[in-house]
């Protein structure tokens, strides 16, 4: 019984461990000064008004840009990963 509720306590523990450290990776993560993110509202306050409406005008695009980057890098990644898994010397 005792084993049994260390399990159950390690498990507990190890999700609110991996729920905290993915709350605080996506709040450092919004911190990007990229349009689509909150850390370019606070980056773009020190430019001045013209720049940062000209800049703003273009938001949906460089969202979608980094998007498609970030896809882009995760692809690559997982196909990386499999071919060096599916092409390995046994």
């Amino acid at each position: 019984v005792l084993l049994v509720k260390n399990i159950c306590l390690l498990i507990l523990f190890l999700f609110f461990d991996i729920a905290a450290f993915l709350n605080f990776s996506l709040a450092i993560f919004n911190l990007l000064p990229i349009p689509p993110f909150d850390g370019s509202r606070i980056f773009f306050i020190f430019l001045p008004v013209k720049w940062y409406f000209g800049i703003m005008k273009y938001e949906r695009i460089i969202m979608l840009v980094f998007l498609l980057l970030l896809i882009q890098n995760f692809c690559h990644v997982y196909i990386l990963v499999n071919a060096k898994i599916l092409f390995q010397r046994r």
